[in-house]
Formats: structure tokens, C-alpha cells, sequence
């Protein structure tokens, strides 16, 4: 295990210095001084460690991006050369591989450089990069006859596809330590720096970070309309690209003052995450808490269990596998249940659940009621159930019941 952890960590480090020098290499091919590449870098670089150290694929997929987004601004496709072009595949196909949502961001900068009208032959060396891409689809296809993850259909399932209050909620304001990813904020520098143009400004550059800025308003707003649910910490990744893309503009018209306050907001980003990661422990980390305490318990009490919200983390102190009642990563039967609302109960003798673990239940006299999946929003469709017997183990909101005495 600590060889394992030592790799991975190793590799994190290595992925979040990555995304700094991406940036900065961007930069300096546009032409910024090294003040304004190397503040945005540490801007860049704040960000990730704040999203991207904690265990998701974003600090894969921010990097990608950057190394696309560089690829793409070198020099017309009509002009690339067919390694160049299997690269730029390769490099677009890696983003959407480690965050399938990177397709809205890489798509529009796909579409603006079709201004460059390549060959066909270029295109096809293109496609040939994006080669791994199309195998994964293949293969999601024949083995789950899906395009797409489960989580993704999970998180689609709502009674109505109007922009969701949770989504935007998560884009207006975050709160505590995550209000320095506040979308909005980034949004609106970035519409600023938008407005900052030169005539010397090159026709191509501008059609594609316009195409950026796009993508990440596309970004967003499909995640408001398509899902319920609110939008984690990690669905905050193309903010760092988006800093680095609206600098290019800035370059355009670079001014001291404009780079010595980018420079100084890079070392702030920086000393900020990295103070919160050196304050961090496991054991202040509720989730982390909550699953020891629940571990136990289901270890003295053997049998088949059913839980929601946090399963992960109680799944890996147990080294064994729970029902996940939210959906996200269960079979299409499952999804029928949910997509249905049916009777959480039903669901649960359909698997031969002995045991469930009910998350944030809401209190009815002596009953508790119970859904799921409980962190969707009210136009989530959800499975419920009135549970009127006594739970056999509370901690921390966490309620134990067998499964026999769910409707």
C-alpha cells in the first residue's frame, strides 16, 4: 500500500506541475512576458491543487486540455504535418478519455478551427489519434450496450430538463474554503478579458479562444439543465483552463500592472491550497469518520448491505462491495427502479439486500422517511420509502435498517 500511495502521489505532483508549465509554455507562445505566463502558471497551478488533489480525474484532465489547447493554436490544421495531427487526436481524445463532460470543451475549439478547411487527409490522421476514444465507446457499447457510464445516465434522471436551482447554485457561489472556485467569478473575468482586443490580433486566435469561453458557458449550462444534482468541487476543473485560455488576451494588450497583479494572485492561489492540503487530515474529514464507525458495525453484522450517499469510502474500509442506492454505479435494472420511482423497498428484495444505510432522512412522527438517490434535487426522480420501525445503529445522521422492514 505505501508503494502504491508513493506512485500516486508522485504521479499527482508530477500531473499538477504539469498544468503550471502548460500554461506557461501557452503563454509565452502568444507572446506574454514572463511576469503575466508565470502568474497565470501559479493561478493555474492553485487551482488544481485545490480540485484536482482530491482523487478524481481532473488533474489528468486539465493538463490535456492545456496541451490541446496548444496543439490547436500552433498553426492551422491545413498545415500540420500527419505526426502533428495524429498528436492533436491523440491529445483531444486523452481529455474527453479522463473527463467524458471535456467533449463540451474540446468541441467548440474542434468547430472553430474547421475555418482552416484541412484536407481530408488531415482529418483522417486526426481521426486516426482519436482512435482510443472510438474503442472506448466500442467497448461501452458492446459490453453495456450504453455509450456512456451509468453515473452519467443516473445523474440524467428528472421530470423536467428546465435549468436546475441546485446547478446554478453551485455556479453562483461556493461557500468556505471551495468560494475561491466560484465559477461566476472566473466567468466574468474571463467576459472581461474577452473584451481587451488589438487589430493585430490574429483572426484564427480569436475565433478560438471566443470558442473556449464558449465551451465553458456550454459547459455549464448543460450540466443546469441535464441533472439535478448540485455540481461538486471537481466539476470546477475548466476554470483553470479558462484562466489560462482568457490570459492569451491579456498578452495582447499586456500592461505591468495587469501582470504583476496576475503574478501576485498566482502566489497567493498557490500558498492558499497549499496551506488547506498541510491543514488536512483524514480524521477531520466527516465522510472519513462516519465510514470507520459504520465499517465496524457491518463487520459485526455479516450479510448483504445497501447504502447511498459516501458508500465509497465505507466499500473501502470494508475491501468489499455495497449496493450503491444512488445509481451511480449499478446496472441498468437499477436505473429502471429509480427512472420508475418505485418503492425503495422493491428495489432492495430485488437484490436481497439484508441490511440499508439511509442517509439524510427527513423525521415524520415515529417514522423516518427515506429516498434515494438523496443528494439529487427535487426534479430528480427518486425512490422512496416511510420506515416505521426503529433503526438498529445511528452515527452521524447514517441510519441502519434491515431490509425487511423497508416498503
Amino acid at each position: 500500500a505505501f508503494v502504491f500511495f508513493a506512485l500516486f502521489d508522485a504521479t499527482l505532483a508530477a500531473l499538477l506541475v504539469a498544468s503550471c508549465a502548460q500554461t506557461e509554455r501557452l503563454l509565452r507562445e502568444r507572446g506574454a512576458s514572463a511576469t503575466l505566463a508565470i502568474g497565470a502558471g501559479l493561478v493555474v497551478l492553485g487551482l488544481q491543487i485545490e480540485i484536482g488533489t482530491r482523487g478524481m480525474e481532473v488533474a489528468l484532465a486539465t493538463p490535456l486540455l492545456l496541451a490541446f489547447t496548444r496543439r490547436i493554436l500552433a498553426e492551422p490544421l491545413g498545415e500540420l504535418r500527419p505526426a502533428r495531427a495524429v498528436t492533436l487526436g491523440l491529445l483531444g481524445a486523452g481529455a474527453i478519455l479522463a473527463r467524458l463532460d471535456a467533449v463540451l470543451l474540446v468541441l467548440p475549439l474542434a468547430l472553430a478551427v474547421l475555418r482552416d478547411r484541412p484536407a481530408p487527409r488531415t482529418l483522417a490522421w486526426v481521426a486516426l489519434g482519436a482512435l482510443p476514444l472510438a474503442a472506448y465507446l466500442g467497448a461501452n457499447l458492446v459490453l453495456t450496450h450504453h455509450l456512456l457510464p451509468i453515473s452519467g445516465a443516473a445523474k440524467t434522471l428528472r421530470t423536467t430538463f428546465w435549468p436546475s436551482s441546485a446547478a446554478i447554485a453551485s455556479i453562483v457561489l461556493e461557500h468556505g474554503k471551495f468560494a475561491v472556485i466560484t465559477p461566476l467569478g472566473y466567468l466574468g473575468v474571463a467576459a472581461w478579458a474577452l473584451t481587451r482586443s488589438k487589430a493585430d490580433e490574429p483572426p484564427r486566435e480569436r475565433a478560438i479562444v471566443l470558442a473556449a469561453f464558449a465551451g465553458v458557458v456550454l459547459y455549464y449550462a448543460f450540466y443546469s439543465c441535464a441533472s439535478d444534482w448540485g455540481l461538486w468541487f471537481w466539476y470546477k476543473y475548466p476554470l483553470a483552463w479558462l484562466v489560462a485560455v482568457a490570459a492569451i488576451r491579456l498578452a495582447r494588450d499586456e500592461r505591468r500592472a495587469a501582470s504583476r497583479a496576475c503574478a501576485a494572485a498566482g502566489v497567493f492561489f498557490v500558498c492558499a491550497s497549499l496551506w488547506l492540503i498541510a491543514r488536512f487530515s483524514p480524521r477531520d474529514n466527516a465522510i472519513y469518520r462516519r465510514s470507520l464507525v459504520l465499517a465496524d458495525f457491518i463487520r459485526a453484522h455479516p450479510g448483504r448491505w445497501a447504502m447511498g450517499d459516501c458508500a465509497g469510502t465505507v466499500a473501502w474500509e470494508l475491501d468489499r462491495p455495497l449496493l450503491q442506492t444512488e445509481g451511480l454505479v449499478a446496472d441498468e435494472t437499477y436505473l429502471d427502479f429509480v427512472r420508475r420511482e418505485r418503492p425503495l423497498g422493491e428495489a432492495l428484495r430485488h437484490y436481497r439486500v439484508d441490511y440499508y444505510v439511509a442517509s439524510k432522512t427527513t423525521r415524520e412522527g415515529d417514522c423516518y422517511l427515506a429516498r434515494e438517490p438523496v443528494n439529487g434535487g427535487p426534479t430528480s426522480k427518486k425512490m422512496a420509502a416511510r420506515i416505521c420501525t426503529r433503526p438498529l445503529f445511528e452515527t452521524d445522521g447514517d441510519l441502519v435498517f434491515r431490509a425487511s422492514d423497508v416498503p
